[in-house]
């Protein structure tokens, strides 16, 4: 049985979203600005991030997308900045730093 648990602001909209994906201890997490934007999704096992992460700023633009496996970051984070342009990219093994950094300024042009 999937258990849901809602939180709105004053206005109605829906604030935040936590629902248990299955019996094994996973959950997805969403959370909302009080515009209607989605502001963060996130999966969660056992009490800690596990699985994608993504983060919007509140025009709607992409901020962040993360991946983590037992709450340490794996794989793949992603930033942007707030206009869009890309901001750094960076790779992670088992919550340490696993080649390149590379990072952008907001003009688009490598640091």
């Amino acid at each position: 049985m999937i258990k849901v648990y809602e939180e709105r602001y004053s206005n109605g909209r829906l604030r935040l979203r936590i629902s248990d994906k299955n019996a094994d201890g996973e959950v997805l997490s969403e959370k909302w600005y009080s515009n209607g934007q989605m502001s963060e999704r996130s999966n969660w096992k056992n009490g800690g991030l596990d699985g994608l992460y993504e983060g919007w700023y509140k025009n709607g633009r992409l901020k962040v997308r993360e991946n983590y496996k037992n709450n340490k970051w794996d794989g793949l984070a992603e930033w942007w900045h707030e206009n869009g342009q890309k901001w750094f990219n960076v790779n992670y093994k088992n919550g340490l730093l696993d080649g390149p950094f590379e990072e952008w300024h907001d003009n688009g042009n490598l640091r």
